[in-house]
């Protein structure tokens, strides 16, 4: 799959508006996670990530009508690196320390245990890609 600059770009406004990058020094694992009610969106950023991503759905628990059903979707590992920095010149100066901070720590790392992606909820499970 062929990746546009127009992609790359909306793919740095999605991570720098909904975007978490969790960089644990203790366990030495990297993880990006987007969540949001939109599928649709989801599911294209899922395409542009490739099959490394999981994209899982927490379902409304509380009686409320006007509450929508959470979509997370998650990357770690070496593809994340790899999107990272290439989507770097775009980020703003917060998001820029992040990902120079798990840079640093993954060049830091000196056991070969990849980075590895935990669940988050009890009531999520995995949407498989399209």
């Amino acid at each position: 799959m062929t990746i546009s600059m127009a992609d790359i770009g909306w793919v740095a406004g999605l991570v720098e508006g909904e975007g978490c990058i969790v960089v644990s020094r203790a366990s030495k694992t990297l993880r990006l996670s987007i969540e949001m009610t939109d599928l649709d969106v989801l599911q294209k950023a899922q395409r542009l990530f490739g099959p490394d991503s999981k994209l899982s759905k927490r379902t409304v628990t509380l009686p409320n009508p006007k509450w929508k059903d959470r979509y997370i979707l998650h990357l770690s590992g070496s593809k994340l690196m790899q999107w990272l920095m290439t989507i770097y010149m775009f980020m703003g100066e917060r998001r820029r320390a992040k990902i120079s901070d798990a840079i640093q720590m993954f060049k830091e790392r000196r056991t070969r245990k990849p980075f590895t992606a935990k669940p988050r909820s009890k009531n999520a499970y995995l949407i498989q890609p399209l």
